[in-house]
């Protein structure tokens, strides 16, 4: 099991990665066809390798909780009496919470990246897909408003593209708005799981730990509120 400091090294790395390669992708603001399609490789490799490393981060938390787990038992077990069992488990319960803390901050990390890429994804397929429509030569990212073609019609297929702008912004924020709440869906779960135990946990310490967690969740949450409000609104 690898710690959750060599876990967020991994994933900051792989996003400086992504974002070099998507930076040259769309250097000049615009893309082609066959960049469109290499955009949506590239965000659809860059979501499977954040898919493992949050596989892995859960793999490590479910570990720990685990030993934990059977740590605690042992303890109450070779206890001289019930109040030194449930003293000794707990300290436990407190170690495990500081152990597994910096991997749900990994887990936070992971989720927003995950949006990000699915976001970038529709783009480049939306991107994709009007190229092959209007038969456009380039097609401006992210907004995808200005249409450069290399024929006579250029001014034609640019009305063209004028009529469908709306279409296409409302389309772009419903995929992001998707993704964010599926996203908010992960963290609401999160939040009702730490909930739950600090309604049957009464030590101090950790019960301050279960509060930090579903504060930083609820602060999460509010961006992504926010955000889909916002664009609902605008």
């Amino acid at each position: 099991m690898r710690g959750a400091d060599e876990l967020q090294r991994d994933v900051e790395t792989l996003a400086e990665e992504y974002a070099a390669l998507i930076g040259g992708v769309q250097e000049d603001g615009y893309i082609d066809n066959d960049e469109a399609i290499l955009g949506g490789e590239y965000a659809e490799e860059y979501r499977k390798k954040l898919q493992a490393l949050r596989k892995e981060a859960q793999g490590a938390i479910k570990e720990i909780r685990a030993t934990y787990r059977q740590r605690m038992k042992e303890a109450r077990a070779s206890a001289v009496s019930i109040g030194r069992g449930r003293e000794l488990a707990n300290q436990l319960g407190d170690e495990r919470v500081d152990v597994t803390n910096p991997y749900y901050a990994v887990l936070l990390r992971l989720d927003r990246l995950l949006a990000e890429a699915r976001l970038t994804k529709a783009t480049f397929q939306a991107a994709h897909e009007k190229l092959s429509e209007i038969g456009a030569a380039s097609v401006l990212i992210p907004q995808m408003l200005n249409i450069s073609v290399d024929d006579d019609d250029a001014d034609d297929e640019s009305l063209a593209q004028m009529d469908n702008e709306e279409s296409a912004d409302n389309e772009s924020a419903s995929q992001f708005d998707d993704a964010l709440r599926e996203v908010a869906g992960r963290w609401q779960a999160m939040w009702s799981e730490a909930n739950d135990r600090l309604l049957v946990n009464t030590h101090p310490k950790q019960a301050s730990h279960l509060r930090g967690i579903m504060k930083a969740l609820e602060l999460a949450l509010q961006d992504v509120d926010v955000l889909v409000n916002g664009q609902q609104t605008e």
